[in-house]
This record gives structure tokens, sequence and C-alpha cells, in this order.
């Protein structure tokens, strides 16, 4: 019972974060090609709802970037949840 329930997790989990790793990217350059689509916007509301805390220690730890308008969020958050695949995947070896 306790296996199903945890494999059931880590199937969530690691479904969200594929889906994460996928939509980041074709955010990323959707809002460069087409900034005031529709769907660009609703997808931007999810994505920088993730990217903004990011965002906000970034330009704490790199301020000259921040005050030049580089924005290294993207590439921050998708390493960050490439490494969250590999614990996921690291875990889910683990305990089941």
């Amino acid at each position: 019972m306790l296996r199903a329930i945890l494999s059931f997790i880590f199937s969530i989990a690691s479904f969200v974060l594929r889906v994460i790793s996928w939509v980041l990217p074709v955010y990323f350059i959707a809002k460069l090609v087409l900034p005031q689509n529709k769907y660009v916007m609703l997808a931007g509301k999810y994505m920088e709802w993730l990217m903004a805390p990011i965002r906000d220690i970034l330009g704490r730890l790199f301020p000259r970037l921040a005050a030049r308008g580089l924005d290294l969020s993207p590439i921050a958050l998708w390493i960050l949840v490439l490494l969250a695949q590999w614990c996921l995947q690291l875990l889910k070896a683990i305990f089941l």
C-alpha cells in the first residue's frame, strides 16, 4: 500500500517537473517572438511565478547583470528543474 502511494507521488512529481522542463524553453522562445500572444501570456502567468524568486536571488548575487537588464532566471530555473528530476529519480530508486 505504501509502495503504491509513493510510486504515485513520484509519478506525479516527475510529470510536473517534465512539463515544466518542456514549457520553460518554449515559453522563453515564444516570449521573444510573440510577446503579446494570449497563450504566451497565459504560460507567463505561471512561469513568472516560478522565476520571480530566482530572479530576486540572482539580482542580489549579481547586481551588475540585473542593472544591465540581463535575466538569467529561465536558465537557472531550467537547471534547478533538471537537478530536481535527477534527485527525484534517485529517491525513487532508493525507496522503491
